[in-house]
């Protein structure tokens, strides 16, 4: 099969709003590659068996394979929201790349109410005006080759539940929306009483809180939908958060399997496609254990590692889940670690450090806890894990200084943001970097069809994290109208 390297300058574009400010050097994949609609994105093992050996002009540094292309919008963008004890965080900006390498993001606007999707082409400029939807978060994306599906929050269409949990407020519901076109073509609720998936996992009477903490997936056959809920007027949970996890088809028909109400959700959940049933994992305050939990479907919950945890807040923050090239799977999260004293679990470590587990494809732990950092005085978080071919990962980190520290969260002065290579059980094989692009904390680093790596963020330099006032939750100071794609390219 022939394959040709193609080396390209993208000159500013203003007419479309994106333009390119780096050289790249991208590896073109032929049109067979690009897979048939609707298929599963490419497996790290396939991603690179699609690359010839030494095919790639590469940088000896991975931020030197960095390139990165700025997108203009039209709206100010939504990109920092208050978060746990009033520290400021990123919100979510989601992102996706469909099968033929053309990726998405969907991002909130400022005012909060509205969400937009972004279209771009495989050389990252755009496809088009934005679809605008009323949503007022965002909990997942896949792109697909006619356009993408959404997990959002809006307004229930079935009966107006209130919410114990919010003083009674009207409820919301969580919502898949297809888009084909560029025209939202379709919603399906997933909570609430006119959910789709009622039949699946039972009566619902079951709400979402804000911000939507949730992941959406797509294996090529079906859609899973994860994300945390709580009990709404009439159900036996009212007040109590849980999570929940539906399964969908393209067409927005449930498909069988999930669960309502398995893992007390705090601080993260994950959602890893498979070609059945799928893999979460969620951080959890009690149950079914205060830690990291696997709940994959059909098997009892396990517990990978636990945490310090008061009633409704975890001190450990998620965190990547990927797939290995040799089926397995890797782990890695921000832990205060645990020890016990008098019986009681408290925290280990004087700040976030970046723990890291390894487990073969019938999910048994091959390694023990490792530590990939160790630095009572910096905390690392906004970890993330992307397969980097069939044998190493890229791991990406945060890290913030002047600390100011209790038992669940850390202040601090962002010091800036790093990468590294491992192995698959967690060796670094590359030395520490300095990044100039920092992947959103709430979403994952995604693999292009030729192995490259891409994420979204919003550049921005203020990224400390020291409390705020409540009435500063509104719309994020500067306004933002550039939200900036990264793409790493993959050397073998």
């Amino acid at each position: 099969m022939a394959r040709w390297l193609a080396a390209y300058v993208l000159a500013v574009v203003s007419s479309a709003g994106c333009r390119t400010e780096f050289v790249q050097t991208a590896f073109k994949p032929e049109r067979a590659e690009a897979g048939a609609p609707n298929e599963r994105p490419g497996t790290p093992a396939d991603a690179a068996a699609r690359l010839e050996a030494g095919a790639r002009i590469c940088g000896a540094t991975i931020a030197s394979r960095i390139t990165v292309t700025p997108v203009d919008v039209t709206e100010d963008v939504h990109y920092r929201r208050l978060g746990y004890n009033l520290i400021p965080e990123d919100d979510r900006i989601a992102f996706g790349i469909g099968p033929d390498g053309a990726p998405s993001i969907a991002w909130r606007e400022a005012a909060g109410s509205r969400v937009h999707l972004t279209a771009l082409d495989g050389t990252l400029a755009r496809r088009g005006a934005d679809t605008v939807v009323d949503a007022t978060d965002i909990g997942g994306l896949v792109a697909q080759r006619d356009g993408a599906a959404l997990l959002v929050t809006s307004t229930d269409p079935g009966e107006q539940l209130t919410d114990p949990a919010n003083h009674g407020a009207i409820a919301r519901a969580a919502m898949l929306l297809r888009i084909r076109g560029g025209v939202q073509v379709a919603a399906m609720p997933l909570t609430g009483t006119s959910s789709v998936v009622a039949g699946a996992v039972g009566q619902a009477r079951d709400c979402i809180a804000s911000p939507l903490n949730g992941r959406l997936e797509w294996n090529g056959e079906k859609y899973g939908a994860y994300f945390a809920v709580h009990g709404c007027d009439g159900d036996a949970h009212a007040s109590y958060y849980g999570d929940k996890l539906v399964y969908l088809d393209d067409s927005g028909h449930a498909s069988p399997g999930g669960w309502a109400w398995n893992c007390s959700i705090d601080e993260g959940l994950r959602l890893l496609p498979g070609a059945s049933t799928f893999t979460p994992i969620c951080l959890s305050d009690g149950t079914p254990a205060r830690g990291l939990n696997l709940v994959a479907e059909g098997r009892a919950s396990q517990l990978i590692a636990a945490e310090y945890s008061a009633a409704g807040y975890s001190a450990g923050s998620l965190g990547s889940i990927v797939q290995t090239g040799d089926g397995g799977f890797a782990v890695a999260w921000s832990s205060r670690g645990v020890k016990n004293a008098e019986g009681q679990v408290v925290a280990d470590r004087a700040a976030p450090d970046i723990a890291f587990v390894a487990m073969d494809s019938s999910y048994r732990v091959t390694t023990a806890e490792t530590w990939l950092s160790n630095t009572p005085d910096v905390a690392e978080l906004g970890v993330h894990l992307a397969p980097y071919g069939a044998s190493r990962l890229l791991a990406t980190w945060e890290t913030f200084g002047d600390l100011r520290c209790n038992t669940q969260t850390c202040e601090g002065t962002f010091l800036g943001t790093h990468a590294r290579l491992l192995d698959a059980t967690g060796n670094f094989v590359s030395p520490d970097e300095t990044i100039a692009a920092t992947p959103n904390e709430l979403e994952d680093i995604r693999l292009f069809p030729n192995g490259d790596l891409g994420f979204v963020f919003a550049d921005v330099a203020n990224r400390d994290r020291s409390t705020q006032p409540a009435a500063d939750g509104g719309a994020p100071a500067p306004a933002l109208r550039t939200l900036s794609v990264a793409r790493v390219t993959y050397c073998p």
